[in-house]
């Protein structure tokens, strides 16, 4: 065990090891050659890179917050880099839908859940945008996207905290698929049948089972980890 980066002091600060400040960081991936770590530094509204060796920490994605005077809470902004903005991003995960015989690398973007809805970070453009998911003709609604995976093929499982409910997400139509959860206050905790009985109370973190049959879903208000069968669909082409 060693440290890699950051402080018992929060706070922010871009540098090296112990010179770095965070602010509650949400969200971790790591790149397959396991040498960039990708950071969401929930307070400060920003998505962070540490270089694994030279534990280099740098800001890549979001700044100052802009804060909204109708709600007060931080507006998410796209844009380019350092002029985006986020609202206490959450969770990260890659885009791993296939890229064979495109022009587009693997591990070139990234899907982000926070409180401004699912965010696309195009690592190769420094794009970062707003799924448009909650639309006045959409069927479902999220509500504070906490948790984010994505299948082989791209579609995104994410978890709806505040609505205790997971869904499957089209990143292309921004479609969304309701897999279970039962949006009432406060949740509850019931194991059944996915969409008609299953309940949760303010789901958190989720993953994929390497087998890809199941969604792992940390059920941050009961106090347990739920195993959600995955239908065919969230593995369809996109």
């Amino acid at each position: 065990m060693r440290l890699v980066a950051g402080h018992e002091t929060y706070g922010y600060r871009d540098g090296v090891s112990e010179d770095v400040r965070f602010h509650i960081v949400e969200g971790i991936i790591c790149a397959q050659d396991g040498k960039t770590l990708y950071i969401s530094d929930a307070v400060n509204h920003r998505i962070r890179t540490v270089l694994v060796t030279t534990r280099t920490v740098m800001t890549i994605a979001g700044g100052e917050p802009v804060i909204d005077p109708k709600s007060g809470s931080p507006r998410s902004i796209d844009g380019v880099n350092l002029n985006a903005r986020f609202s206490r991003p959450q969770k990260l995960t890659f885009d791993r839908a296939p890229t064979t015989g495109t022009d587009t690398p693997a591990e070139s973007r990234i899907y982000i859940a926070s409180d401004g809805g699912i965010r696309r970070f195009d690592l190769l453009s420094g794009l970062v945008s707003t799924l448009p998911l909650n639309s006045p003709s959409a069927k479902h609604r999220i509500v504070s996207v906490r948790g984010i995976s994505c299948t082989p093929t791209g579609h995104l499982i994410v978890t709806g905290s505040s609505d205790h409910s997971v869904y499957c997400v089209n990143p292309l139509t921004s479609e969304v698929d309701k897999l279970a959860g039962i949006n009432q206050s406060g949740g509850g905790y019931a194991d059944g049948p996915a969409a008609s009985v299953a309940m949760f109370s303010y789901p958190c973190a989720v993953t994929i089972d390497p087998d890809e049959r199941y969604a792992l879903v940390c059920d941050n208000g009961n106090h347990r980890i739920r195993r959600l069968p995955l239908p065919k669909r969230c593995f369809e082409a996109l």
